[in-house]
C-alpha cells in the first residue's frame, strides 16, 4: 500500500533527531510518498531560504534546480 510521511519527519531526519534508518524500520520495503501538501510545504521552506539567505545559498549546488523542479501550484 506504501505510507504517506508528515514534513515534520522529514525535518527531524534532516536535523538529526530521527535516523532516516527509524522510517526504514517501519515502512520497510514499502513505498513512501510524498502529497501535494508536503511539497508545498517544502518548496515554501526552500523559497524562504533563498530569499532571505542568498548569498549562502549561492554556495550550495543544485538549490536552485531543486526550487525550479518543484511542481507548481501557483
Amino acid at each position: 500500500m506504501g505510507w504517506l510521511i508528515d514534513t515534520s519527519l522529514w525535518i527531524a531526519v534532516e536535523r538529526g533527531a530521527l535516523a532516516a534508518a527509524d522510517i526504514h524500520a517501519i515502512t520497510r520495503q514499502e513505498p513512501i510518498y510524498l502529497s501535494p501538501v508536503n511539497l508545498a510545504e517544502i518548496r515554501f521552506g526552500l523559497e524562504r531560504l533563498l530569499t532571505s539567505n542568498a548569498k549562502d545559498c549561492a554556495d550550495i549546488p543544485g538549490l536552485q534546480m531543486v526550487v525550479l523542479t518543484l511542481p507548481s501550484s501557483r
